[in-house]
């Protein structure tokens, strides 16, 4: 039992150190450089988390669609990205919903999701589970959702895990949300300049 908390404590120390490692990134975040560290991220934390594919999702403006923007996927696991863009979200109600709450979306066991859910879109990616965490920024403003799949076999995470994961979600919405301030500051900088 001792040796087992031993490992708990170590494990959640480095998963402490990622999301430190990280945020540290981000705050040096640049434009031109968004897209990349948004990558590694998801890197990281899918090669630390033994995972399958770790995504993040960005919604449209007007919310009725989805794009995955980002992926990183295992050795020997399929890109599933340029499959799921300008997905409409009216597709997936119930995700959407959940997402739309919120609160994080954990499944286990996909198979053991009720009938009533339509869940072909996870089948026909073979994933067995997977969490999706909202990032909200601006008031409650949801931009999007990132999170992981388990494809080769089901995955659980415990509730440190879940609590790390969460605040790399704030801050990659909070480095999304410079990014889109940056752009919008450069854009009007530009036309600015070219009035003039």
């Amino acid at each position: 039992e001792r040796k087992c908390l031993e490992n708990t404590l170590s494990q959640n120390t480095r998963l402490q150190q990622l999301v430190a490692d990280i945020s540290v990134d981000f705050i040096h975040a640049k434009p031109d450089n968004i897209h990349e560290l948004v990558d590694r991220m998801l890197a990281r934390c899918g090669e630390f988390l033994g995972v399958d594919r770790t995504f993040l999702f960005r919604f449209s403006d007007d919310g009725s669609t989805m794009s995955n923007t980002n992926e990183w996927c295992a050795p020997g696991i399929e890109h599933v990205n340029d499959s799921i863009q300008r997905f409409p979200v009216a597709d997936v109600p119930w995700i959407a919903d959940f997402i739309a709450k919120r609160m994080p979306f954990i499944v286990p066991d996909v198979e053991a999701l009720p009938e009533s859910l339509d869940k072909t879109e996870l089948l026909r990616q073979r994933i067995q589970s997977v969490v999706a965490l909202p990032l909200v920024v601006d008031n409650n403003h949801l931009i999007g959702y990132f999170g992981f799949d388990a494809v080769k076999a089901k995955r659980t995470l415990d509730n440190e895990q879940i609590r790390m994961l969460q605040i790399l979600g704030n801050i990659l919405g909070d480095a999304l949300l410079k990014d889109i301030y940056e752009r919008e500051l450069l854009a009007a900088k530009e036309h600015a300049d070219f009035a003039n």
